[in-house]
């Protein structure tokens, strides 16, 4: 029972940070907005 508990909790850490950003959010600086993107990429 509790490996299963750590292993759901396990699981949500590792989905968190897909909700982090919203994919609708651009920066008003184009510039800022593909340095982002490049920075996002080597992620």
């Amino acid at each position: 029972m509790m490996r299963r508990l750590l292993l759901a909790f396990a699981l949500l850490l590792m989905a968190a940070p897909a909700f982090a950003v919203n994919p609708d959010e651009v920066l008003a600086d184009p510039a800022l907005e593909a340095r982002a993107r490049a920075l996002s990429a080597e992620l």
